[in-house]
């Protein structure tokens, strides 16, 4: 924050709202700077607080433009074009793959194995080549997690067809599990995902979800929200 005008409490909220919402990653954290000292407006706190309001659109994070300087000139470089990149080198099938992840949890979430298969309907092979490639995190054991910016990414590119009702199975097995085994609450978003997943698709799966949620709400105290 040195190099941004002094920022109000609300102001400061925002922006660490928006250090969430990148993961943390520097290279965001570095091109959101430069976007908000381009844009500091002396004396005009409302256009700044307008352009901090403009970077909560993930879209937009990932286009803004830094610069780096290779061997041979300088060149432009976004968080898209860096991703792009990445997944360019992907087989169609782990970029497929990468689409459907999208719809878990990102971190610091992480999410089994077992659940990334059933949501991407594919075997091992994509997944060992998204964290050959960077954009998917071992978590140790049989456990992953993606990264809040490569999440985004993904999203934009969208999952494949049939994601989000496999994903709506794998929550309706998950929260029969918690309820046998509620101590195992790691899996609360993951269990959310699954009923928005089976919300948007109209799915009858929502009952089991919400008897998951509502088990795992109380097991953490949270009494009023398992009321709701």
């Amino acid at each position: 924050e040195s190099f941004l005008p002094p920022l109000e409490a609300p102001e400061r909220k925002t922006l660490g709202d928006l250090a969430e919402a990148s993961g943390g990653l520097p290279l965001a954290l570095v091109l959101m700077g430069r976007r908000l000292r381009g844009r500091g407006f002396p004396g005009q706190p409302r256009r700044f607080r307008a352009a901090l309001e403009e970077l909560r659109d993930p879209s937009l994070r990932l286009d803004l433009e830094g610069s780096v300087l290779p061997e041979r000139g300088e060149i432009p470089v976004s968080l898209r074009w860096a991703l792009e990149r990445s997944e360019g080198a992907l087989s169609p099938t782990t970029r497929e793959t990468l689409g459907s992840l999208s719809l878990l949890p990102p971190k610091p979430a992480s999410f089994a194995e077992t659940v990334a298969l059933a949501v991407a309907g594919t075997g091992t092979d994509p997944l060992d080549e998204l964290v050959d490639a960077g954009l998917l995190e071992p978590q140790g054991g049989d456990r992953y997690a993606l990264h809040q910016t490569v999440r985004d990414f993904a999203a934009l590119r969208g999952p494949a067809p049939g994601a989000a009702i496999r994903l709506a199975e794998a929550g309706e097995t998950l929260a029969r599990d918690l309820r046998e085994d509620p101590s195992r609450d790691l899996e609360y978003p993951l269990l959310e995902r699954a009923f928005e997943a089976a919300r948007s698709e109209g799915s009858e799966r929502l009952r089991p979800l919400l008897l998951g949620l509502h088990d795992l709400l109380e097991l953490r105290g949270l009494y009023d929200a398992a009321q709701d």
